[in-house]
């Protein structure tokens, strides 16, 4: 592919390889610009914080935040 994340053809390849419009995706991270990559191509996206940070303000939040892993069962459910 030639390109890395955040660039927006990352999140777009895997759309498409999985044959679903970046809407239909999801995306959970620990890094802000990897959930601001997801987000600017149109991908739900929930930002893991465990240490309590703040957020760095790239352009795009994050449709969701957690302290931990164990919280996403429960906002898929409210997303998907």
């Amino acid at each position: 592919m030639g390109s890395y994340k955040p660039h927006l053809q990352v999140y777009r390849w895997a759309a498409q390889k999985l044959g679903q419009e970046p809407a239909a995706l999801g995306l959970v991270s620990a890094n802000a610009w990897d959930v601001t990559g997801a987000k600017a191509t149109g991908l739900w996206a929930a930002w893991v914080n465990r240490g309590g940070a703040s957020w760095d303000d790239l352009g795009f939040a994050p449709d969701a935040t957690m302290a931990s892993l164990t919280e996403l069962p429960p906002l898929l459910e409210i997303n998907l």
